[in-house]
C-alpha cells in the first residue's frame, strides 16, 4: 500500500475540494452567500445614499407600495443573476459551478471595498479598482481554502433583510412607506367664493424677467409683463431655499422647510394651501417634484405611466446612482449627471423623456380651467424653465450632443471660461420665452371662460439660478445668493388691475399669509411669514436662504441698488433686446452683428482657410428636417480639426441654408480639441436637406470659409464593400492590408484616448490621417497623425517614423448611453486612394 493521498483513486486537492464544497455547500447555500455579499456591495451603498435623500422618490410619485416592490427587486434581481450562473455552471460539473460561484463572490466583495479604498484618497481612480479587485481575489480564494469563512457569511444571512428593515423603517425614505398618521385635516373656515389659481414656477430668476430694475422686459416676456401690470409685483420677493424639496413647501405652508428628513408629502404639511381650501373649494392641481396635495382631496393623476414603466425607469437611474456611488470620481464623470434633473437620467433631452412632456403637463391643467359653480383652487407647479434646456422662445425643441445637460458645466458648477455660462443664459432665457407662451395661453383661456377678473391669482417661483463663471448654478454663496434668491411674485386680487409695486422685504413664506389674508381666512396653524398686505405687521431687516433645509445664508433685507445679474444680461444681449438680440449672442454691434440675417452670396468672403477643418456634429440631422415635428436641430456644435502650423479662428460664423444666422468663439475642449457651439432661430431651416457651413472670422472682421470634408462610412452589405463618401463626393474604398495598428483605447479621466500608428508599409509613408468610427454612427472622425514612433523609425525610415497617433475622444461625441462602458471603436488609415482599417490589439 502506497502512502495515503497518493493512490491512484485519490483526488487532488483541486479536484476535491471544489467538489466537496459544491456538495456540502451547495447551490442553494452558495447563492445566500452570494447574497449577503451583494447586500454589502450593492444594496446597502443604495439604501444609505438614496435612504438621505428621499426626494428621488416622492419627485417620481413612488408610494409606499412601489418602494417596497423596489426594496425588494433590489434584494432579488443581483442575486438571481448570479444564482442562475452559478447553477448552470453547476450541472456542466461541480468544478464550474464552485469556480463560478467564487468568480461572483469576488466581485462582490470588490464592488463593497471599492468605495472605501477610493475614499481614503491615496490611489487614482485605476489604482482603487485595482487594489479592490485584488481584494476580491483573495476573498474568493478564502472562500475556496477556508471553511469558516464560509460559515461567517452563512452567519451573515440576515444582513440584507437588516439594510432593507433600516430602510424602509428608519431611514428618511420611511415617510413614504410608513406616512405620519394624521387623523384629521386643520379646520379652516372658509366662507370665501372666490376662486383661486397659483402658479408655481421653477429656477426662475428675478432678472431674467427684468428689462430694468423697475419693469418687467415686454419685449420678450409680454404676457409676463402684462400680468405685471395687472398686480402687485413684489419686487424684492426672495425664495427661502435653493433646492425645490424644501422651496416649493415653504410656498404653500407658509413655514420654512428647514427641518432635517422632512420630505414634500402631504403627511408632512398638514397645514397647507391644498388643507386650507380643501374644504371649501374644489381642486385642480399639478405637481410637480412634491406630493403636499392630499389624496382625500384630489384624486392623484399627475403621472401617466403604468406601474411597470415608472418602475422601469426608477430601477434605470438607481443603476446610474449606484454608478456614481461606486466608480471614482475620475470614471463616474463619464455617466450621465444626477444632480440637474430629477430623473431620466439617461436620456434628459430626448423627446421620450418625461422633461420633454411638460408642456402636455400644461396643456392639460390649461385644459381643465372651466366656469364652476363652485370656488377652485388651480394650482399649476411648472418646471419650467429649470433644466434641461430643450425649448426654442417659440416652443420648438431642440437637442445637444450626448444630451448633455449642462454643456460648459461639471455637477452644477460653471467652469471658469465665461462663454459657456453665457450661453446657457442664453438657452435659459429660450425656455423663459417659451414659459411666457404658455402663460399667454393661461391667460388667454381665462379670458376666454371670464375668470381672469374675479380669480384671486398668485405666480411665484420656487428659486432662481446663478450664471456666473466658476460658482454653482444653485448652491447659494455671498457672491451669487441675490441671484438665486430673488424671484417674482405677481399678486392679482379679485376684481383689480392695478399695478402697484412693493418693495417690502417679502419671501416665500409670506405667500400663504398673504392669499389667507385676502380671502379674510384665518389660519388654525403657527406660521413662519406674515401677511404682506397687513400693514400692521413688521417687516424683516434680514433675507435666510437655505440650500436643502441646511447652510444658511443671511443677506440684507432691503431692495439691493442693483442687481448684478441684470447688468450681465444687459452686457450679453442689449438693454432692450428682441429675441434677434437674443441669438446674436457673442456678435459685436459693429463688424458682426450688421452680417446677421444676410445672404453669404452678398458678403466677401475671403476664400478658404487652409489647414482647419469642421467636423459638425449630429451632421445626419440637417438632411431631413421637419419643421412641423416640433424639432429643430438648432443647436450646432462641432470641433475644428487643425493641421501642423494652422492656427484655429477666435470666432465663428454659421450660415444656415446660405444665410449667416449666429456666431460663436472657439474654445477649448478636454480632448485638445478646438469646439464651438451656438444657437440659430427656428426660422433659419426648411422641411428637407439644409445646408450648414461655417466661416471663420479674421482680425479684420472679414469671413473665411472653413472647409467642412466629412466622411461617412456606408456599405459593408452583401455585394456593398465598405467604403468612405466625403462630403464633396469622392469615395474611398475601404482596402484589405497592413497600415497599422491601434496598440491601446484606455480611459485618462474625463476622455477615451486611442494610441497607434497608421502608414504605408511598402512606400514607407505616414497616412494623411485617421478616420474614427464611433459604433452607431456613420460619420467619421478625421483626426491628424505626426507622433514619432521611435520603434518605427528603424522599421520605415524617418518620415514614417512620425506616423504614430493619440486621439483624443470627449463626452460630446457619444450619445447618452455612452457612460455606460468603453465605446467601440474602428479606426481606419486614410490614403490618397483609399483607406484601411487598422488592427487592434
Amino acid at each position: 500500500m502506497g502512502p495515503v493521498g497518493h493512490s491512484k483513486k485519490a483526488k487532488s486537492p483541486a479536484e476535491w475540494k471544489p467538489v466537496d464544497a459544491w456538495r456540502g455547500t451547495g447551490p442553494w447555500l452558495g447563492g445566500l452567500h452570494v447574497f449577503v455579499l451583494f447586500s454589502f456591495a450593492l444594496v446597502q451603498p443604495l439604501f444609505d445614499v438614496l435612504g438621505r435623500d428621499a426626494a428621488f422618490f416622492v419627485a417620481r410619485g413612488i408610494g409606499p407600495v412601489d418602494l417596497c416592490v423596489f426594496a425588494f427587486l433590489l434584494l432579488v434581481i443581483p442575486t438571481a443573476l448570479a444564482s442562475l450562473t452559478i447553477l448552470a455552471c453547476g450541472a456542466a460539473s461541480p468544478l464550474s459551478g464552485f469556480r463560478a460561484l467564487v468568480i461572483w463572490l469576488g466581485l462582490a466583495v470588490a464592488a463593497s471595498v471599492l468605495s472605501p479604498v477610493q475614499r481614503l484618497g491615496v490611489l487614482p481612480g485605476v489604482g482603487a479598482i485595482v487594489a479592490s479587485l485584488a481584494t476580491g481575489a483573495f476573498a474568493g480564494w478564502l472562500y475556496w481554502e477556508w471553511i469558516p469563512f464560509r460559515r461567517l457569511l452563512t452567519l451573515l444571512v440576515p444582513a440584507p433583510f437588516v439594510f432593507t428593515a433600516l430602510f424602509l423603517g428608519f431611514s428618511n425614505a420611511s415617510g413614504i412607506v410608513f406616512p405620519r398618521e394624521v387623523e384629521s385635516w386643520p379646520a379652516v373656515d372658509v366662507t370665501s367664493e372666490t376662486s383661486v389659481l397659483v402658479v408655481v414656477c421653477d429656477e426662475l430668476p428675478l432678472s431674467s424677467l427684468l428689462a430694468d430694475p423697475g419693469r418687467i422686459d415686454e419685449n420678450l416676456f409680454p404676457n409676463f409683463a402684462r400680468l405685471a401690470g395687472d398686480s402687485i409685483w413684489f419686487r424684492n420677493a426672495t425664495a427661502c431655499d435653493a433646492a425645490t424639496a424644501q422651496a416649493v413647501p415653504s410656498i404653500v405652508t407658509g413655514r420654512r422647510a428647514t427641518e432635517p428628513g422632512t420630505l414634500p408629502l402631504a403627511s408632512e404639511y398638514p397645514g397647507s394651501l391644498f388643507t386650507m381650501l380643501g374644504g371649501s373649494h374644489r381642486m385642480v392641481v399639478k405637481e410637480a417634484v412634491t406630493q403636499l396635495c392630499p389624496d382625500e382631496l384630489l384624486y392623484r393623476s399627475d403621472s401617466a405611466d403604468l406601474p411597470v414603466h415608472r418602475m422601469l425607469g426608477l430601477l434605470e437611474d438607481t443603476a446610474i446612482v449606484y454608478g456614481h456611488v461606486l466608480l471614482p470620481s475620475d470614471l463616474a464623470g463619464f455617466l450621465p449627471s444626477v444632480t440637474e434633473n430629477w430623473s431620466g437620467f439617461r436620456h434628459p433631452v430626448t423627446e421620450e423623456s418625461g422633461y420633454a412632456k411638460r408642456p402636455f403637463v400644461f396643456h392639460s391643467f390649461v385644459d381643465a380651467i372651466a366656469p364652476s359653480d363652485e370656488p377652485t383652487l388651480y394650482y399649476l407647479h411648472i418646471n419650467l424653465p429649470h433644466v434641461p434646456w430643450m425649448f426654442l422662445e417659440d416652443g420648438t425643441s431642440y437637442r445637444t450632443a450626448g444630451n448633455r445637460i449642462l454643456p460648459g458645466g461639471t455637477k452644477g458648477r460653471w467652469r471658469d471660461d465665461p462663454r459657456l455660462p453665457a450661453l446657457a443664459y442664453q438657452r435659459h432665457l429660450l425656455q423663459l420665452g417659451y414659459l411666457d407662451r404658455l402663460l399667454g395661453q393661461l391667460l388667454a383661456k381665462l379670458d376666454e371662460t371670464g375668470l381672469y377678473d374675479p380669480l384671486l391669482i398668485t405666480l411665484v417661483s420656487d428659486h432662481g439660478a446663478s450664471f456666473r463663471p466658476g460658482f454653482d448654478r444653485r448652491v447659494p454663496t455671498a457672491e451669487t445668493a441675490r441671484a438665486i434668491l430673488h424671484v417674482p411674485w405677481f399678486l392679482k386680487l379679485p376684481g383689480s388691475r392695478e399695478a402697484r409695486i412693493n418693495d417690502e422685504n417679502v419671501e416665500m413664506i409670506d405667500v400663504l399669509p398673504t392669499l389667507a389674508d385676502a380671502l379674510d381666512i384665518r389660519l388654525p396653524w403657527p406660521l413662519d411669514g406674515r401677511a404682506v398686505l397687513d400693514e400692521t405687521t413688521s417687516p424683516r431687516s434680514q433675507k435666510i436662504i437655505y440650500h436643502k433645509g441646511e447652510h444658511p445664508i443671511a443677506v440684507d433685507g432691503a431692495l439691493p441698488e442693483r442687481f448684478e445679474a441684470l447688468e450681465e444680461k444687459q452686457r450679453l444681449f442689449g438693454v432692450a433686446p428682441t429675441w434677434d438680440d437674443v441669438y446674436a449672442l457673442e456678435a459685436d454691434d459693429k463688424t458682426q452683428r450688421p452680417l446677421l440675417g444676410r445672404s453669404v452670396g452678398e458678403l466677401e468672403v475671403m476664400g478658404t482657410r487652409d489647414g482647419v477643418r469642421v467636423q459638425l456634429h449630429r451632421a445626419d440631422d440637417y438632411e431631413n428636417v421637419d419643421p412641423s415635428s416640433g424639432v429643430l436641430p438648432a443647436y450646432v456644435e462641432g470641433t475644428l480639426a487643425l493641421d501642423a502650423g494652422a492656427h484655429a479662428p477666435a470666432k465663428v460664423a454659421v450660415a444656415v441654408n446660405g444665410v449667416l444666422r449666429a456666431f460663436a468663439s472657439t474654445h477649448a475642449l478636454p480632448t485638445g480639441d478646438i469646439g464651438f457651439e451656438l444657437l440659430v432661430p427656428p426660422r433659419s431651416f426648411v422641411a428637407g436637406r439644409n445646408a450648414i457651413q461655417l466661416y471663420g472670422m479674421t482680425d479684420y472682421g472679414e469671413l473665411v470659409l472653413l472647409a467642412r470634408r466629412g466622411y461617412r462610412l456606408v456599405g459593408g452589405e452583401e455585394g456593398d464593400p465598405e467604403r468612405f463618401v466625403t462630403t464633396d463626393g469622392q469615395s474611398l474604398p475601404a482596402k484589405a492590408g497592413l497600415a497599422g495598428v491601434v496598440e491601446s483605447v484606455r480611459r485618462d479621466g474625463e476622455l477615451w484616448i486611442a494610441i497607434g500608428w497608421a502608414a504605408d508599409v511598402e512606400r514607407k509613408l505616414p497616412a494623411n490621417a485617421v478616420l474614427v468610427v464611433i459604433e452607431g454612427r456613420e460619420e467619421a472622425l478625421l483626426r491628424p497623425i505626426g507622433h514619432e514612433k521611435r520603434a518605427l523609425v528603424e522599421r520605415l525610415g524617418p518620415e514614417a517614423g512620425r506616423s504614430g497617433f493619440r486621439v483624443a475622444l470627449g463626452e460630446e461625441l457619444f450619445d447618452s448611453t455612452a457612460g455606460e462602458g468603453p465605446p467601440h471603436l474602428r479606426v481606419f488609415a486614410l490614403f490618397d486612394d483609399g483607406v484601411i482599417e487598422l488592427e487592434r490589439r
